[in-house]
């Protein structure tokens, strides 16, 4: 497999996994822009646009009119969130207003509300390489930028902290997963990233941890398959997919 080949490839994964997660984050984590600077001021016109740019690069659907079905609608609803964040964050009435919702949980304002506001001009975005967006689960790092965006990493708000927490309505993994197929049982909730070895699993496993956390079996068996074609010769990560795929599998029946 070509350099290509896999950066195309680790691309397309990481779309997926943006859109499993993309309902739990606020247009902030999206555009990864902070909600205040250093002075205490939301971000200015100049940095959501060059915010946008960053994002863009990373999810701009035409990137991923070579993938799958899947791929590309994923990539185009990212999309969309990435223009209704910027469309809000740029209009100061709207983002006064989402400001005050966000901190009662509320995550997205409604398509009625944005369309009464008037809109705000959605920057052009020039076709550039493909990139990879980062696994979700590094959550200190921003996307890749294209070339004439600057770094957004420094400034966006790390997206762990600012998710809800979750082990409150998690619930019990011990009970529902069934035993490998090589007769032991697959790693507890919260373990699997103890069981990789390489950086470019621990991501995805780690993800996969907080999917089965929330007792989001598919989206956390998508995670697992993807640390899996990391480190292929791990025994017990892959008894941990063939289990939760036969967990999967039981359900549907």
């Amino acid at each position: 497999m070509g350099p290509d080949t896999t950066q195309r490839r680790a691309a397309a994964e990481a779309v997926l996994a943006w859109s499993a997660r993309l309902d739990q984050l606020d247009y902030y984590e999206i555009l990864r822009v902070p909600a205040r600077d250093a002075k205490g001021q939301p971000p200015s016109p100049e940095a959501l646009r060059q915010a946008f740019q960053g994002f863009a690069g990373a999810f701009h659907p035409e990137r991923y009119k070579a993938e799958s079905t899947a791929i590309q609608e994923a990539a185009t609803r990212i999309f969309r969130r990435g223009n209704e964040a910027l469309r809000v964050l740029g209009h100061p009435q709207l983002r006064q207003k989402y400001d005050f919702e966000r901190r009662n949980g509320v995550l997205r304002l409604s398509t009625d509300e944005i369309a009464r506001a008037s809109s705000t001009k959605i920057p052009a975005v020039q076709p550039t390489p493909v990139v990879a967006p980062p696994p979700l689960a590094a959550a200190g790092s921003a996307p890749p930028m294209a070339k004439s965006a600057p770094p957004m990493a420094k400034s966006a708000p790390p997206l762990a902290k600012s998710a809800p927490p979750l082990a409150k309505s998690a619930p019990p993994m011990a009970k529902s997963a069934p035993p490998a197929a090589s007769g032991s049982a697959p790693p507890a909730a919260g373990s699997y990233e103890s069981i990789v070895t390489s950086a470019a699993a621990v991501p995805f496993a780690k993800e996969a941890d907080r999917m089965l956390a929330r007792g989001a079996e598919k989206h956390a068996l998508l995670q697992l398959r993807i640390a899996l074609s990391k480190e292929p010769a791990n025994r017990k990560l892959a008894q941990g997919v063939d289990a939760l795929t036969a967990l999967l599998a039981g359900a549907k029946r």
